[in-house]
């Protein structure tokens, strides 16, 4: 049950004293989404974001968390609250654009954070890679251009799991390896506190710590370190919604989006284009409270899921493929270009093991410059910005999540985590910004998949514990 920790040889810390790679990636990150901050536009919000700004100000001005039609426990608190903060300290007429700042630097400090974990569990060059593709990559730089959760939750879930496979992985030998579930668990219940659906996470979390227990953890502590804040995070905010709402739950929302992905019109509108998005209103206006509307919402739903289990099953399907849908525009290959130019300077380095990789090297070069060019021409003429697009993420990420082989034993919190979120759209409704949450566990996997392939390529593959 305990796992191998690398020693100063192994991938997971070579080169601990050579940061300058951790540098130039953060550089990067914080140039590129502090840049793109300056390009965001607030003029027309959609009825998320008007809700959020509602919220926000509700919290600063009279410090109560209400919207103007005096529902309570629609939303999760945690990013109203920052943003009534932000509200609360900056002039009105600037404060749009501190959330930018703000927003722009959780998205940096991301992709810094997907470095350091890539690098922990391979080594610098599996940093780089998740690092700059994480940098680049434009579902975060789109996010963070809006008033939405996601960019915090985000930021979250790599901190969690950067703690994670940073402390809670190692030998119990310092105080900080003891303490460190108990912040992971409190990172997820900050987590949750954004979206209900974040809440799934602590799962995966959980069944991990049970059974990769290191030395020195005792299996029950650490089960209850990893639980327990974030119930006492997750219950709490339930608890106040008993008591506004009058229903134990995390968002009164919910039932609205379980009816949305289970009722007669779904088949023909997969994508949710023209759903009843104001069904819940609807039954507020007409006199039901936030949890009746909600419950109702449920009944209907679960109706349908009843008296039509066929229908139900080919939904999920088309959810699936919804989910996996890139929504975002294509800005080119950016990403195997990446990919194929650490791979390709790896045939170069000392202990290149392959014949056929020495005779191939200088080839592979010229094709990917020539690529490389090509691809500049056409992004100067299109115009478009060379960031990586999310058309390869899935194709790519998938397999690598499922045969990476990393230095500590995670996989299989990898693929729980995914999965986890993949149930959460299959039972309610496929948000494609939901999935780009948990595109950083494929952007991970992506790098520590481009390491080993090096390795390989260079014929110093070590036998690694997955």
């Amino acid at each position: 049950m305990n796992d191998v920790i690398p020693s100063a040889t192994d991938g997971g810390t070579a080169g601990a004293g050579r940061r300058w790679w951790l540098v130039v990636v953060g550089a990067i990150a914080v140039f590129l989404h502090g840049a793109s901050s300056l390009t965001f536009d607030h003029e027309q919000l959609s009825n998320d974001e008007q809700e959020y700004v509602a919220l926000a100000k509700s919290l600063a001005d009279d410090g109560r968390f209400v919207l103007p039609t005096g529902d309570a426990a629609t939303r999760m608190p945690l990013y109203p609250a920052l943003l009534s903060i932000v509200y609360r300290t900056q002039d009105a007429k600037y404060w749009y654009s501190a959330v930018d700042i703000l927003q722009s630097m959780m998205g940096a400090l991301s992709a810094i954070g997907l470095a350091c974990i890539a690098a922990r569990l391979a080594d610098a060059r599996a940093g780089v890679v998740a690092g700059l593709t994480a940098a680049f990559y434009a579902p975060y730089i789109y996010l963070e251009s809006q008033l939405l959760t996601e960019t915090l939750a985000l930021l979250l879930l790599v901190l969690a799991l950067w703690l994670y496979v940073a402390q809670c992985m190692t030998p119990v030998s310092r105080v900080e390896h003891r303490i460190a579930p108990w912040g992971v668990s409190i990172l997820l219940g900050l987590a949750a506190l954004t979206r209900a659906n974040a809440a799934l996470l602590i799962v995966p979390f959980v069944v991990h710590a049970f059974f990769r227990v290191p030395a020195g953890s005792r299996r029950g502590v650490r089960v209850l370190a990893m639980v327990l804040p974030a119930a006492l995070i997750v219950g709490g905010w339930m608890a106040r919604n008993q008591t506004v709402a009058g229903k134990v739950t995390l968002s009164t929302i919910g039932g609205l989006n379980f009816y949305l992905g289970h009722n007669p019109h779904y088949r023909e509108d997969p994508g949710l284009v023209s759903a009843e998005y104001d069904r819940f209103n609807e039954l507020r206006r007409g006199g039901a409270s936030e949890a009746e509307a909600d419950a109702k919402l449920y009944a209907d739903g679960m109706a349908f899921v009843r008296a039509h289990p066929g229908d139900v099953i080919g939904n999920c399907l088309r959810k699936v493929y919804v989910w996996f849908t890139p929504t975002t525009r294509s800005f080119g290959p950016s990403l195997l270009l990446l990919i194929s130019v650490v791979v390709i300077v790896s045939m170069f380095g000392r202990g290149s093991g392959i014949g056929w990789v020495r005779s191939a090297r200088v080839p592979l070069a010229i094709v990917w410059a020539g690529l490389a060019c090509w691809y500049g021409v056409w992004a100067y003429g299109v115009p478009a910005v060379p960031l990586v697009s999310s058309r390869y993420m899935l194709p790519l990420g998938i397999p690598a999540v499922l045969l990476f082989r990393p230095v500590l034993r995670v996989r299989g919190l990898f693929i729980g985590l995914f999965a986890s979120q993949l149930f959460v759209a299959m039972a309610y409704i496929p948000i494609s910004r939901l999935r780009w949450v948990t595109d950083a566990l494929l952007i991970v996997a992506i790098g520590v998949v481009v390491s080993n392939v090096c390795d390989w390529i260079r014929g110093s593959w070590a036998s690694r514990d997955v």
